[in-house]
């Protein structure tokens, strides 16, 4: 889990790019855990995670694999593009080390590539 916002507005649809607002949220142990095992279920690496707050805990509303952080990222200052290659390069080198048995070369041939 990188990063959690609230967003709020005046209308139902609170989508940063259509005029909502994104405030920080803190990434707790409860929401790391919900939104591991609702891009799990999805078979989801790379997602976004709606919850709602409900009374006793959060409800997961939907999962997005086409993400909008820019409004996160704006509130929490989390990079999530840097977290997002950063996790892709470790997938590669996973992939190359199993080819040459080295990490520290894949990894550096990874970053040589990008």
């Amino acid at each position: 889990c990188v990063a959690a916002s609230y967003r709020t507005a005046d209308h139902w649809i609170t989508n940063v790019a259509r005029g909502a607002i994104s405030i920080p949220c803190a990434v707790t142990d409860e929401i790391a855990e919900i939104a591991l095992a609702a891009a799990k279920a999805v078979a989801g690496e790379i997602v976004g995670i709606d919850l709602f707050e409900i009374p006793g805990g959060y409800l997961v509303n939907e999962i997005n694999h086409t993400l909008e952080f820019k409004g996160c990222m704006t509130a929490t200052g989390c990079n999530i593009p840097a977290r997002i290659t950063d996790f892709l390069i470790g997938q590669v080198a996973v992939q190359n080390t199993k080819r040459n048995g080295n990490v520290q070369t894949a990894i550096r041939e990874i970053r040589q590539t990008v």
